[in-house]
């Protein structure tokens, strides 16, 4: 007589090393079991848990309460921010930390997440999949206010404000806040310039009245006691790529060079009265047709995808008296806080460009 068994998930050595990963990068062990779940239930392929099984956990992790109090003649002071909210699609969630993963992770660390938001690119269940992207939801971005985070704006479409009018450009910045503030949210601690640079002409005119800061994408640290009018935030861009810039690998040449952890200490770690705001997209584990996240060095195939490892290591490697803080929070600082930004109406930008 034989016995009944019930048989156990099981899942490939390779994606057995990726879960290991992911709980060594801080995330609960409760939530990679149900990753580990979805994926031998649906093979290698499938596409993993829901939001919603992913939210449980996400909602209800460690809080940050917000960093006041803030010195800028004195304070080492380091904002970690996602683009444009990047979730996964194209990879499993143990390919890729997905964006509840990687809000989970940096709360295990007391780090609280700024989120960077396309408006129109974020929905209330399955966001909507652009140019092969998926993107954070609005209760996720809720759950990250809830946890001590905030939310941006990087417009309504992704489009440069250049190319519109100017009754377009002023519902791409100004215009798109009360939409924020009817989901609870306020996104006027920072905008963040879609699809190119940052536009000196259009800070100066029109965001700095509606946001505490424009983004500008640098490589160098900001000195707190500098920032001001135009009231432009350097933002550090955190890169994938081949090991060097003019090396090959998986089969493309000519990228950027991966940004080592060791120059990422080295240059975004901040000094005393300085603030620097390190900027992540795509975020690997383990090895995969277009990275390798396991051997020395790291490197993946484009600008925005990175190993995970990295970052976790940089966070875990902080010194003790760097203080982690968002956006708002900088904002406050340097009274920018919402309440003290003058706004601009409609009409009022209307005629200053007449």
């Amino acid at each position: 007589m034989s016995r009944r068994t019930t048989a156990q998930p099981t899942t490939r050595p390779a994606a057995r090393r990726r879960l290991r990963a992911l709980v060594g990068a801080g995330l609960g062990t409760a939530v990679v079991a149900t990753l580990a779940s979805g994926l031998a239930a649906g093979g290698a392929s499938a596409a993993g848990p829901t939001h919603d099984q992913l939210m449980a956990p996400y909602l209800n992790g460690p809080t940050h309460p917000r960093t006041t109090g803030i010195d800028i003649a004195r304070d080492k002071v380091l904002v970690v921010a996602q683009g444009r909210n990047l979730d996964t699609f194209k990879r499993t969630p143990i390919e890729e930390a997905t964006f509840a993963d990687k809000s989970t992770m940096l709360a295990n660390r007391n780090v609280p997440l700024t989120g960077i938001t396309v408006y129109n690119w974020t929905a209330d269940t399955t966001s909507p999949i652009v140019s092969g992207n998926r993107y954070a939801t609005w209760p996720q971005l809720q759950g990250v206010v809830v946890r001590g985070g905030a939310v941006t704006s990087e417009g309504l479409n992704h489009d440069r404000l250049d190319s519109m009018t100017p009754e377009e450009r002023w519902q791409d910045t100004c215009g798109v806040l009360p939409s924020y503030r009817a989901r609870g949210l306020d996104a006027s601690s920072m905008y963040a310039y879609s699809g190119g640079p940052y536009q000196a002409v259009h800070q100066k005119q029109l965001v700095k009245s509606c946001y505490a800061f424009g983004r500008q994408y640098s490589t160098k640290r900001n000195v707190m006691n500098s920032l001001a009018d135009p009231w432009v935030l350097g933002v550090r861009s955190l890169n994938g790529g081949c090991a060097t810039a003019s090396s090959t690998c998986f089969a493309v040449s000519g990228t950027r060079g991966y940004d080592t952890l060791e120059n990422l200490r080295a240059t975004v770690t901040p000094k005393a009265g300085e603030v620097a705001v390190l900027q992540v997209y795509h975020l690997l584990v383990g090895r995969g047709p277009s990275w390798d996240c396991t051997s020395t060095p790291h490197q993946t195939s484009t600008t925005e995808t990175y190993c995970l490892s990295d970052v976790m290591a940089f966070l875990d490697g902080l010194p003790a008296d760097v203080k982690v803080a968002t956006t708002a929070d900088l904002a406050a600082a340097v009274g920018r806080a919402p309440g003290q930004l003058p706004g601009m109406t409609l009409r009022q930008y209307l005629k200053s460009q007449s």
